[in-house]
């Protein structure tokens, strides 16, 4: 094969590569929708329990028993209505591939843009599904203990904060 042939066959071949990442590139934005910008769902489920929310508990997690994970599709935007009347100390989310964490599919920490934390209130935790990946969610936010130093920490009834006004109207969960 001659150098020119060579040359043209290369240039031919880094061509049709270039074309085809764009033509990826511009799939990509479409298939998954990210709503920034939008409203979040309000999910109002989920436990309270010694100053610990839990979205689910961790029978849906680890074993199948218990209530479902939180189905969260590549770009879904929650609001979860955790019922701490203060605002976490600590929030840690969790993911499977299936709505009951099962030994074929367990929980694990989420990871980059898995799960974002968009806000955080005395009510509410925005998360938010960056990713264009199907996952089903755990939310686990803590209160923290009370220590007599003037915290305002949810108490240990198992009772939580009020009702949110979203949640009074069905909101999700």
């Amino acid at each position: 094969m001659s150098a020119k042939v060579w040359c043209l066959s290369a240039f031919v071949s880094l061509l049709s590569g270039v074309i085809a990442c764009d033509a990826i590139n511009q799939i990509g934005p479409e298939i998954c929708r990210r709503p920034i910008d939008d409203e979040p769902i309000a999910f109002c489920g989920g436990d309270v329990e010694d100053g610990i929310y839990m979205s689910s508990d961790w029978g849906a997690a680890l074993d199948s028993s218990g209530e479902d994970l939180l189905y969260f599709p590549g770009g879904e935007y929650y609001r979860i209505h955790h019922r701490l009347g203060v605002r976490p100390r600590q929030i840690q989310l969790y993911l499977s591939f299936s709505p009951k964490g099962t030994t074929e599919s367990p929980v694990a920490p989420a990871a980059g843009n898995q799960a974002t934390i968009r806000e955080v209130t005395d009510t509410y935790i925005d998360v938010l599904n960056e990713s264009c990946v199907e996952y089903y969610l755990l939310v686990i936010a803590t209160a923290g203990v009370d220590d007599g130093l003037g915290g305002d920490g949810a108490g240990g009834d198992g009772e939580g904060g009020a009702v949110p006004s979203a949640c009074e109207g069905g909101g999700a969960g």
